[in-house]
């Protein structure tokens, strides 16, 4: 006898926890105030020419490249001219030599502000990308040199963007103690002459994402040179979604990751600009400066702060004008599960009573994961035998992995093996090999409903914001 009065009881925790979301929604942390004017401080005229020197020395700077290791001296030479105590840190990548180097000039307190930004190019010459980034770091330190700080400032010029972020990864590995690292504030295409997405990108590789108070001290810092806050926030839907399959392009994707907090201040938006708008004739010197201004007065306002911008929740949705911390979303998925997984269990159990055959249709429910778990195999198997490049460990601009006949080729392969294994599966041949009753028996019923319910239990404890949309 079905118990309806059980199953409405199942939805009330579901209720419950949507009331509870709504009530969770916080105010945003305010911003620190912001530093001294930046106005007459970085020239984007001076950056732009600097940018000019390094893409004429080194029109070629890959990563591991001679003209990468070149801009790695220049850059080195630049900090140590401008009194910062500089340290050149070697290390090798899948076989490749690469390069960080760090400029530090100490403050009155051990504390750190960090401006962090890739040296290896995307593509020949990436004046609007890695030779802006570059130069801008050494026009701050060039500011920085004769003035007093409250902080200690590091300098960053890491290696290794295009190969998962590894110079931004090594830096973390090398920093010492991460508890004195305040802030990181990592510069992205600050050449770029328009943008393409939003110009403040928090996301990172996991769960977590870039401090509010940041965020909005930085989103101060472009509307006072910029005019603009930085972009349109995505809306909360699209956020749930980026936080149920986490990716970070970027290093500050990375850093986050690692503990650090850390913000991204992006000339282009969240990816690179077009391959067309890379040169240096691109350079928009205005606006080079401004977005070079916008990053010093981040800085200013942080080394001036007496106390620290608050970040809110570890994980987050912007909604309106507030916050729906993490745990509320968790929350509210589990209670989602709830009913689907009460109503499984009780037929569960009623089929059990009937003697119904259930085991059979649970194995078999797990079986059709097998085409799947060969398609994978597949894909392991070509990446062992060098058909196929390995994932890095953090993502990669796409602009960096476009789809050429060789991995349209993995793709197939992978794709044919799915697809015949599914349909062998389906062949009367392998139900009658498995002994299964007929489709229509309830057992088949049972164990179709109870399956996903326990994959989304699963998912729930590996990624509850994943269960939400599942």
């Amino acid at each position: 006898m079905i118990e309806p009065r059980l199953y409405r009881a199942a939805f009330l925790p579901a209720l419950l926890a949507a009331v509870i979301a709504a009530f969770s929604l916080e105010d945003r942390p305010p911003a620190v105030p912001q530093g001294l004017p930046a106005d007459v401080l970085f020239d984007g005229g001076l950056a732009s020419s600097s940018v000019g020197e390094i893409v004429h020395a080194a029109p070629d700077r890959r990563v591991g490249s001679p003209g990468d290791l070149r801009t790695a001296g220049t850059v080195a030479g630049a900090f140590r001219g401008f009194r910062f105590t500089t340290t050149v840190d070697r290390f090798r990548d899948d076989g490749t030599s690469l390069v960080n180097v760090i400029g530090r000039r100490p403050g009155l307190s051990p504390h750190e502000v960090v401006l962090l930004a890739s040296r290896d190019a995307l593509s020949v010459p990436d004046a609007t990308g890695s030779g802006a980034d570059t130069a801008a770091l050494m026009e701050v330190a060039r500011v920085l040199s004769g003035r007093a700080t409250n902080r200690t400032i590091v300098l960053a010029s890491v290696d290794g963007s295009t190969r998962g972020d590894a110079g931004a990864r090594r830096f973390v590995d090398r920093i010492g103690d991460p508890k004195l690292v305040d802030a990181v504030l990592v510069l992205s295409n600050m050449g770029a002459p328009r943008s393409h997405g939003p110009l403040l990108v928090d996301w990172s590789n996991d769960w977590s994402r870039g401090g509010l108070g940041l965020r909005r001290t930085a989103t101060d810092s472009l509307r006072n040179e910029l005019g603009t806050d930085g972009g349109p926030t995505a809306t909360p839907a699209a956020q749930i979604a980026r936080l149920a399959v986490p990716v970070g392009l970027g290093a500050q994707g990375a850093l986050l990751q690692r503990g650090l907090p850390a913000l991204r201040l992006s000339g282009s938006g969240e990816r690179a600009g077009p391959q067309g708008q890379r040169r240096l004739a691109d350079i928009d010197h205005t606006r080079y400066g401004e977005l070079g201004r916008s990053a010093l007065r981040v800085v200013s306002a942080l080394d001036a702060a007496h106390a620290l911008p608050a970040h809110g929740p570890h994980s987050y949705v912007l909604a309106g004008g507030g916050v729906v911390p993490g745990w509320a979303l968790a929350l509210l998925a589990a209670a989602l599960i709830l009913p689907a997984l009460v109503a499984s269990v009780d037929a569960l159990a009623r089929a059990g009573r009937r003697h119904e055959p259930i085991t059979r249709w649970l194995g078999w429910a797990w079986f059709v994961m097998l085409p799947l778990a060969l398609g994978l195999a597949v894909a392991d198997l070509l990446v062992l035998v060098g058909l196929a490049k390995d994932a890095p460990p953090t993502p990669l601009d796409p602009s960096l992995t476009p789809v050429d006949g060789r991995a349209l080729a993995d793709l197939v392969a992978v794709s044919l093996t799915i697809l015949v294994c599914w349909a062998l599966m389906r062949t009367p041949l392998m139900r009658r090999g498995a002994r299964l009753p007929d489709a229509s028996a309830p057992g088949a019923g049972v164990a179709t409903s109870l399956g996903p319910c326990a994959v989304s239990v699963a998912i729930w404890f590996l990624d509850p914001y994943a269960a939400l949309l599942f």
